[in-house]
């Protein structure tokens, strides 16, 4: 399912055929890992990629998970940071400000977020869903079914993420870490739990409707995010009169 989904990012130019309106409530524990299904938006500037601008501050000065992890190994620190941030650095200094959708935040704690974007719809084989959406690296999201979801969030360190209706599901993550400038980067893994709270789905014959999902993720023994978020998928029509 996951290789399903990264194929259609390579489809950047999708053609648009409905509104997707993401919105959420979030309580953000760690700079380093979380879930970002927002995109480029997600961010003020090419400058605050990679750390969570959205993460608590009533937390903002502790130590993050891999803080902990790396406080063993000093000298991986610093080059683990800009191996893994710099493709996704280079592009967002390229972008044109007209595709960085404005955000609203209405308060800092829980952060609520609204974005809206233009987006594809549509019925795959098995009568899966399949919404794209977003600028430069869309976000992918793939309802195959009314309890299970899978979805690619380009710019997120959980990148590739499922969500199992009123299950918790293990899961990993693979970071590329390099004290080295000529080599390759060696990639440590990151395991995570989901735990689904709550997946609601009600996406009609004229593929407009919603998607709600409630989850909690954690590494470990670790909360690093408590999240609410929704997709609205609208006709393109609403775009248009907005143009």
């Amino acid at each position: 399912m996951t290789e399903d989904i990264k194929s259609l990012l390579l489809t950047e130019m999708f053609t648009p055929n409905c509104r997707i309106t993401v919105s959420g409530e979030h309580f953000f524990a760690d700079r380093k890992l979380y879930t970002n299904p927002y995109g480029i938006a997600f961010f003020s500037s090419s400058q605050d990629y990679c750390d969570n601008p959205h993460v608590s501050p009533a937390i903002s000065h502790m130590p993050g998970i891999l803080d902990d992890y790396f406080a063993f190994f000093p000298t991986l620190q610093d080059s683990y940071v800009a191996k893994y941030c710099n493709i996704r650095n280079n592009i967002m200094k390229t972008v044109d400000k007209k595709f960085t959708v404005a955000k609203k935040v209405f308060n800092p704690s829980p952060c609520r977020l609204d974005c809206s974007y233009l987006g594809n719809i549509s019925v795959q084989a098995g009568n899966s869903i399949v919404i794209q959406y977003g600028a430069v690296m869309p976000g992918t999201v793939c309802i195959t079914g009314e309890d299970t979801v899978s979805a690619v969030f380009p710019f997120s360190p959980f990148s590739n993420i499922s969500f199992l209706k009123e299950k918790r599901t293990m899961q990993s993550v693979d970071y590329p870490v390099s004290n080295e400038s000529f080599l390759l980067p060696d990639d440590i893994t990151v395991d995570f739990s989901v735990n689904t709270k709550k997946l609601s789905c009600s996406i009609r014959d004229d593929l407009t409707g919603s998607l709600e999902l409630d989850y909690t993720v954690e590494v470990g023994a670790v909360k690093c995010e408590n999240s609410k978020i929704k997709f609205e998928i609208s006709k393109l029509y609403d775009i248009n009169k907005n143009i």
